[in-house]
């Protein structure tokens, strides 16, 4: 059976939101626009080729 195309995006949510939330609340000093940022992140990177990312996102 073939890997889903989204098993990347997957792997990256898992392996990097949680210290990006971390990051972004110490910018802003609260949770909410935090998670709103990191949020908004990860739209724009599940809408690039994995391709493009090559290099970019650490495996």
């Amino acid at each position: 059976m073939p890997e889903s195309p989204n098993v990347w995006f997957r792997a990256a949510l898992a392996r990097y939101e949680r210290p990006l939330i971390h990051y972004a609340v110490s910018i802003t000093g609260e949770l909410e626009p935090a998670r709103d940022a990191v949020q908004d992140t990860f739209i724009r990177l599940s809408n690039e080729e994995p391709s493009r990312l090559d290099g970019h996102l650490e495996q």
